[in-house]
């Protein structure tokens, strides 16, 4: 029995397989001729006011729940004098980043159809990847996620066979890995973006390189062959843009590790010594960290945090052999001058109550030697 994961992955493979197989040019010039016998022997009918209800629905959102009535529509309607319009509307789609797939789903169907309708989209779409369209020029953060989702629909239409142009992807996510003109440690400019690329691309745009997780669910099971989709060296080419990412992410989630659990035992030690904290660090040390800046977990090698492990192996980092570490002293001496300052408070003496002579209480829980 094939796990759940095994079974999406053979699933998505086998569609985009399907899928390429209909967006050949004989296949397109059938569909095509088809639905133009149709629309002369008035099967199908142009409907201004459904058509209009149509674009409002790709403008508004584009869910899978709606996927099956939006492809039936565009199979009913002859959309043939919108298409600029529905074009507009994908673009301007408040669409989840998990969502591309109705998206390309919705411009496979069209582009199967009407010979006029990719080629301005693919323009725009190009646009967008290079950071050149100003449709939403006055919202940097929405203009970055409509990148992020055409990045994405771009994949899954180049993974289709609806379009075969590799070049804005390539330089895509050159830019968004950070890439330095002159080599050396790459830049990311947006994390984000490059995770969902390497989910999004699979294994026919990435050179058959196939995710862990599922070939840990396969174990003996064959998986079925790659068909590649790009040359090898345009494979070759994104591989080394997501490698040199994964090195510059995986430095920066252990630095920010260490750098967030130093400032916590630094607040610890003042706390000690003092007794209580400014209301700004307490808050501080009181908030629970961000998952994707600071693990919870403390740093190696005292820590079972998978995240960390990987992280540190993936960086050639390996610190499970090194000995425990010893508390530090000023960390000892300040327990033992806390214990001391509680004992002398509790005798009620003054000075050097308790026989432990230099040791005093000044003010709220501070230790005077």
């Amino acid at each position: 029995m094939s796990s759940p994961t095994l079974t999406a992955y053979n699933d998505v493979n086998s569609a985009r397989r399907a899928a390429r197989a209909l967006n050949t040019p004989e296949s397109l010039k059938a569909s095509r001729l088809a639905f133009a016998s149709l629309i002369k022997t008035s099967k199908v009918k142009s409907d201004l006011k459904k058509s209009a209800a149509l674009m409002k629905k790709l403008k508004a959102t584009l869910c899978l729940k709606d996927c099956d009535t939006i492809l039936k529509d565009i199979e009913s309607f002859n959309l043939s004098r919108y298409l600029e319009e529905i074009a507009t509307s994908l673009i301007e789609s408040k669409l989840k980043l998990s969502e591309h797939a109705v998206a390309a789903a919705v411009i496979q169907s069209l582009h199967q159809k009407y010979t006029d309708f990719l080629p301005p989209l693919l323009l725009r779409y190009m646009d967008i990847l290079k950071s050149k369209d100003t449709t939403f020029k006055d919202d940097p953060r929405e203009a970055q996620r409509v990148r992020r989702t055409t990045a994405r629909i771009y994949l899954d239409l180049l993974a289709m066979g609806v379009t075969d142009e590799v070049r804005p992807i390539v330089k895509y996510l050159k830019a968004v890995a950070g890439k330095p003109e002159g080599g050396g440690v790459y830049q990311v400019v947006d994390a984000q973006a490059v995770v969902g690329f390497a989910k999004t691309a699979g294994p026919d745009v990435l050179g058959g390189m196939v995710p862990r997780t599922v070939m840990a669910a396969a174990e003996s099971t064959p998986l079925p062959p790659n068909d590649p989709i790009v040359s090898p060296e345009v494979a070759a080419t994104l591989l080394a843009h997501l490698t040199g990412a994964l090195a510059t992410l995986t430095q920066t989630a252990i630095d920010t590790h260490l750098r967030y659990h130093k400032m916590k035992q630094r607040i610890e030690k003042d706390r000690l010594l003092a007794g209580k904290l400014p209301e700004e660090r307490e808050k501080v040390s009181t908030r629970r960290p961000n998952r994707r800046q600071a693990p919870r977990s403390p740093p190696y090698p005292h820590c079972t945090s998978p995240f960390v492990h990987t992280c540190a192996w993936l960086a050639g980092v390996d610190r499970r052999r090194e000995p425990p570490r010893e508390p530090r002293q000023d960390v000892r001496v300040s327990h033992g001058l806390v214990e001391l300052a509680q004992r002398h408070t509790n005798s009620g003496g003054g000075g050097g109550g308790d026989g432990e002579e230099g040791v005093g209480v000044v003010g709220e829980g501070k230790v005077q030697i």
